[in-house]
């Protein structure tokens, strides 16, 4: 087992400077207009702005009251008595600029559900509410449940990591103009037992007067539905501390996840560009299984409409919630007392009318058996169309790519190592065959299978790619890249509490997340130079069949030549030149658990999380030696050796399929037994399965002169697997000396069993 302790020592140095010249006589002051009948956080951004006065609430508090009417005419102090008649709430002046709202009794005309604080609480107990977060979303300090600040005619609503703490030095301090009087000590001596932090993410400690040790940022329910995304992850990305890993614009499907697999259509996070492995996803705080094989979550599959919140560390903290969260925690929390129902429904497209998208949103709460149930759930569906036409772009149009030239070249022409320029077009392939004879001069061929000049620039020094020629244009490597695949999701989400007593709550969440990829090209399947050992020339000799008198006239007297080729004609599912894949994964998840607290102020969770995830992929591969094979009349005579003639007896007993000739001389020359032939129907299955049981506890161990000792605690085990089972054909891939297909999804297994323990302490010096 390894055992992990973390021990931070927080240093907690409040210093600030605020005015002194506060005015007992402004709150005296009579106002000139009425405040309506209205909920009650409008009220009290009214009341604020009217009178420049500081409110500090807790928005548990607040929830859905309505706020009574107060006629004009009324000084501060009877304008909020009125506003706040029937609510169950009442106020106090914590200085002559600053006034904190909290429950006293009971609404008339509503019960009071558990954990709600009543007259006889305490002002630390008023502060574990529900969250509300600022539109700022750029909170530092500790991931804390908080209040809700509303200052002057900024109306505000502050939540943060630290601001619970801040919420009593500035009902000290704060004032809506700004002196020079120093009242840092006051503001300690004040609220220093008053208010109680805790924590969701920065820290796990949870003790009034500590800070994380490295910020929180937070995206706010606010600034998500002023985006109304399509996906969380496209509000994420707009944040500084994200890099791009993969979005709808971003899924071109090149590439792939281990080399060989077509990219997954997921919207991974990565914080500071350390990659999305390293990058840990909660959801309420818990754990959730991956959607990918290297373990990493797609943030798309939690309902939009059931966000409430996001928190971000980006630093040393995030080791606290276990060994992979290197470059951070991105800790997504739900809207756990949802009341009512929400629904959007969007749809857009580009100025030329591509990528179309629509996207529908349901989520909705409720409270039972006097608000000691709490149910809420969530539906979103969102379909997107592909933008397949990249030649229609201008940057594509220019055939913008990266050149390497050879050593010679950049002695010559003082160019560097890479050239990023325009009209990088393929030097050693072409559709129908390239030839490259001895002098250097390239032919491609026609229709009827005879050479025809071919124009090759200036080629790169691995001969792959060319410069200065438009001879391949419309060919460059990129060309039959998506700008975005086109994909359905439909992602669904429930989560029942309940409070079994007064000091425990069980809860259940439920998750199923479905996404569909149709049918879309990867890259080009070629043989050329420049391609690497796996994609090897194709050797001819001219005794074929297919060779014209013209062909045998250009290559003199050689008894085999070598041409390269794009497979333009290869294809699935309907869709020609190149790799096309199809994708489906579900993930479905399950967490429930208890929390609660006991003693003085003492704080304890644990859950089960049971997770799986199916990943489902089809798509076409090139066999290397069934292609060499038929080439020269299902003869393996040229080409091969006794490896490569092992290789092509094995593909065709694993697929069944029997040889026929394959004319690589011009385009759409062949039959559809040749297509089938040399290319495999690859599919694989993935299972990704995680396990996890965690449980955590936290309070104040004793009291020293300068604050509270505080520790956190847990333990962690979680079984995490990934198998993943091929068509006969790819498993065989590289069970013998070489690779029957270009690329393959090869059969795997793997399992790994992580037990971790934490400690955190926090002790006050100052």
């Amino acid at each position: 087992m390894a055992v992990k302790p973390r021990i931070s020592i927080l240093c907690t140095i409040v210093g600030s400077i605020c005015m002194a010249n506060m005015r007992a006589e402004a709150v005296e002051q009579s106002r000139d207009s009425e405040i309506a009948a209205q909920p009650l956080a409008n009220a009290v951004a009214t009341f604020a702005r009217q009178t420049g006065l500081q409110i500090i609430y807790v928005s548990g508090a607040v929830g859905e009251i309505t706020s009574s009417r107060a006629p004009s005419g009324l000084a501060p102090k009877e304008t909020l008595t009125r506003l706040l008649e029937g609510t169950g709430l009442t106020f106090e002046f914590l200085n002559e600029r600053t006034i904190r709202i909290y429950r006293s009794v009971p609404p008339a005309n509503r019960s009071v559900p558990p954990g709600v604080p009543t007259e006889k609480a305490t002002r630390a107990d008023d502060l574990q509410q529900q969250v509300e977060i600022p539109p700022t979303d750029a909170v530092v300090g500790r991931g804390a449940k908080d209040v809700k600040t509303t200052r002057g005619d900024n109306s505000m609503k502050k939540s943060s990591s630290f601001l619970s703490r801040l919420a009593a030095f500035l009902g000290v301090c704060a004032s809506s103009s700004l002196s020079s009087t120093a009242c840092a000590q006051n503001a300690q001596a004040a609220n220093a037992d008053s208010l109680e932090e805790i924590v969701v993410t920065g820290t796990r400690l949870q003790v009034t007067g500590f800070n994380t040790p490295t910020p929180v940022t937070v995206v706010g329910a606010e600034t998500i539905e002023q985006r109304a995304p399509a996906n969380i992850v496209d509000v994420l990305v707009e944040q500084p501390a994200f890099q791009i890993s993969v979005t709808d614009s971003t899924r071109n499907g090149a590439g792939g996840n281990g080399g060989n697999n077509p990219q997954v259509p997921q919207a991974t996070l990565n914080l500071r560009g350390l990659g999305a492995a390293r990058t840990l996803l909660l959801i309420n705080g818990h754990r959730s299984v991956g959607t990918n094989w290297d373990g990493t979550i797609d943030s798309n599959i939690i309902p939009v409409g059931l966000v409430e919140r996001v928190d971000v560390v980006t630093g040393g903290a995030s080791a606290a919630y276990g060994s992979d969260a290197v470059a951070g925690v991105v800790n997504i929390i739900l809207r756990n007392n949802m009341q009512g129902i929400r629904a959007t429904a969007q749809t857009g497209f580009t100025e030329h009318a591509s990528a179309k998208q629509y996207t529908m949103s349901l989520s909705g709460g409720t409270s039972l058996l006097n608000g000691r149930m709490r149910v809420i759930g969530g539906i979103d569906y969102n379909k997107t169309e592909a933008i397949e036409d990249v030649y229609g772009k201008k940057w594509a149009q220019d055939e913008i790519g990266n050149f390497a030239p050879s050593a010679a070249q950049r002695t010559a022409n003082n160019w560097p190592a890479t050239l990023i320029t325009t009209g990088v077009e393929p030097a050693s392939t072409a559709p129908g065959g390239l030839y490259v004879a001895g002098s250097g001069q390239a032919f491609t061929f026609d229709a009827s299978g005879n050479p025809v000049a071919f124009s090759r620039g200036t080629v790169s020094g691995n001969g792959q790619l060319m410069i200065g020629s438009t001879s391949n244009y419309g060919h460059n490597l990129n060309n039959i890249n998506y700008l975005r695949l086109p994909q359905q999701r439909f992602d669904t989400m429930a989560r029942m509490s309940y409070d079994l007593t007064d000091n425990i709550n069980a809860f259940v969440e439920i998750g199923d997340s479905r996404s569909k990829l149709s049918p879309y090209r990867v890259v080009e399947l070629q043989q050329g130079a420049g391609f690497g050992a796996g994609t090897p020339v194709i050797t001819v000799s001219r005794t074929n069949a297919f060779v014209t008198p013209a062909t045998l006239a250009l290559i003199g007297t050689a008894t085999t030549f070598t041409i390269g080729r794009a497979h333009s004609e290869l294809g699935r599912f309907g869709l020609d030149n190149g790799s096309i894949v199809r994708q489906e994964y579900e993930t479905r998840r399950i967490v429930t658990g208890l929390e609660g607290s006991f003693g003085d102020g003492w704080k304890w969770d644990a859950y089960y999380h049971w997770g799986r995830t199916r990943l489902d992929q089809e798509r076409n591969d090139l066999s290397i030696v069934a292609m060499q094979k038929a080439v020269n009349g299902c003869n393996t005579s040229v080409g091969f050796n006794a490896t490569q003639i092992t290789l092509v007896n094995r593909y065709e007993a694993l697929s069944g399929k029997t040889c026929a000739s394959f004319n690589p001389f011009g385009v759409g020359r062949n039959s559809q037994a040749a297509l089938d032939y040399v290319q495999n129907a690859t599919h694989q299955v993935q299972h990704l399965e995680l396990d996890v049981v965690a449980a955590t506890v936290s309070g104040t161990i004793f009291a020293l002169p300068a604050g509270d000792v505080a520790i956190a605690a847990g333990a962690e085990h979680r079984s995490e697997s990934l198998s993943a089972d091929s068509d006969d054909v790819s498993a065989a891939g590289t069970a013998i000396d070489g690779a029957l297909l270009v690329s393959s999804l090869v059969e795997s297994f793997g399992k790994t069993s992580v037990k971790e323990m934490f400690a955190e302490v926090g002790v006050p010096l100052l």
